[in-house]
């Protein structure tokens, strides 16, 4: 098991990813024996601080998410938001699991990822040839080439992508808001998933309840102009205030239902049901299948309740928990 740790607040900084280490206990729950950093050591060193310090080539600098692909490639996105002393930028490596060290190290050029943009979420293609990475600082989607390493940037100009202030998440019973403004954090595209046929881009902004798909093929064909592809794009209808979402092989499409404190899941047949709801799952996020088990994996984030969006400006009492639940039953024909 892999996990990543957002750079957000410096001072209590260790880590940006790391692997899990467990030990057989003679029951179904394992323990968590060592949080080691991955691929190691000297990959996660970086600090604000050390003006000696490699830049974005040889170090991860502010790791927002982590994702392992169906050829058992790592993917790491890094947004390079700490700092932006010359150098820093946002980054997508590709670690090779086998080897433990990263394969190719892909900065995301600036027209991609401008001022202000902010990468959240990755998700490849089940052929692995393309990932789409959802930008929630701006509003967009970035298509990566896997096999040139290019990318490209789109459907910024359209409402899809973006988040409002009007659709502010209820989360513990209040707003989400900021602390030291009282403002709205409005996030953008957020959320994003690929059908397990490879055809459909799903995604949906954290600020915003309206899911949205847009065809693969149309994401991918550089000759598509920028109306064309908007005309592209499915308004799925209302959803839920989501930040994580991911299809299993069934076609069931799972989200973080954070005013819920829950994870649900659509069908095939477009219908929403819940998966399980429990005060526990306090902000769920970083959602992988585990096929072996047929588990849903996903952590609780708690974000509500770190310093930045409660009054007291407080951490969490309640551990940073990765959990699991089975996945939705297996239903016939897509019913």
């Amino acid at each position: 098991m892999f996990v990543n740790y957002p750079r957000w607040y410096p001072d209590r900084y260790q880590i940006a990813v790391a692997e899990v280490l467990w030990e057989k206990t003679g029951t179904n729950v394992p323990l968590p024996v060592e949080i080691v950093p991955y691929p190691d050591a000297p990959t996660n060193a970086w600090a604000p601080d050390d003006a000696t310090a490699p830049l974005w080539r040889e170090r991860f600098v502010a790791v927002q998410s982590v994702h392992i692909d169906r050829q058992d490639r790592m993917w790491v996105l890094d947004t390079g938001s700490v700092s932006r002393a010359e150098g820093r930028r946002a980054v997508v490596y590709e670690i090779d699991l086998n080897a433990d060290a990263i394969r190719r190290v892909l900065p995301v050029p600036f027209d991609v990822a401008p001022e202000g943009s902010y990468l959240n979420d990755i998700r490849v293609s089940p052929d692995g040839g393309y990932a789409f990475i959802s930008e929630s600082g701006l509003g967009a989607i970035i298509v990566l080439d896997v096999n040139r390493g290019t990318m490209r940037r789109v459907l910024g100009d359209h409402p899809s992508t973006k988040g409002s202030a009007e659709r502010t998440p209820v989360v513990d019973g209040r707003p989400w808001l900021l602390r030291e403004s009282g403002e709205p954090l409005v996030v953008h595209c957020d959320g994003i998933a690929v059908s397990p046929d490879g055809r459909w881009v799903y995604y949906q902004a954290i600020s915003a309840d309206r899911l949205y798909r847009v065809p693969v093929a149309s994401l991918v064909d550089e000759r598509i102009s920028a109306k064309w592809l908007a005309g592209a794009v499915e308004d799925l209808g209302e959803s839920v205030v989501t930040d994580g979402m991911i299809f299993d092989d069934a076609g069931n499409l799972y989200f973080s239902a954070l005013e819920e404190d829950a994870i649900v899941y659509r069908t095939p047949a477009g219908a929403f049901e819940t998966l399980v709801q429990d005060p526990v799952i306090s902000w769920p996020d970083s959602f992988a299948i585990d096929r072996e088990n047929r588990l849903l994996v996903f952590t609780t984030a708690q974000i509500q309740r770190t310093p930045n969006f409660n009054e007291e400006g407080s951490w969490p009492t309640e551990p940073f928990r990765v959990l699991t639940h089975p996945l939705a039953p297996w239903a016939p024909d897509g019913e």
